[in-house]
């Protein structure tokens, strides 16, 4: 949560209504977006799959199935690698490769 906080300025599960709120957190959502990341929030992530799904991975609804740190870390090491792999794309095109989620305005900062 606080990953995504800090890259959005907007809390994960923000919501006015405490009940949307709730059956979000808790997984009791139904429909079509009852993903642990809104639809809405998917769209602050600019469409960065690799770190959607690294936040996936590590925001289990059942703490049986969340990841070890050595886990995370090796899945946030593969979504960094990946990012910076579409960011930059293929030699001599866009900064957008074929496929690629990120918006070509996206920019990442660096070390």
């Amino acid at each position: 949560c606080l990953l995504f906080e800090l890259l959005t300025g907007r809390y994960l599960y923000e919501d006015d209504d405490f009940t949307t709120f709730w059956v979000r957190v808790t997984g009791r959502i139904t429909g079509e977006d009852n993903d642990v990341v809104s639809l809405e929030n998917c769209k602050l992530l600019e469409g960065n799959l690799p770190l959607l799904e690294f936040m996936r991975y590590l925001m289990q609804r059942d703490p049986q199935h969340r990841p070890s740190i050595v886990a995370a870390m090796k899945k946030f090491d593969a979504a960094v690698a990946e990012t910076l792999r579409q960011a930059n794309g293929p030699a001599g095109a866009g900064s957008e490769s074929s496929g690629s989620l990120i918006s070509p305005s996206s920019s990442l900062p660096q070390s």
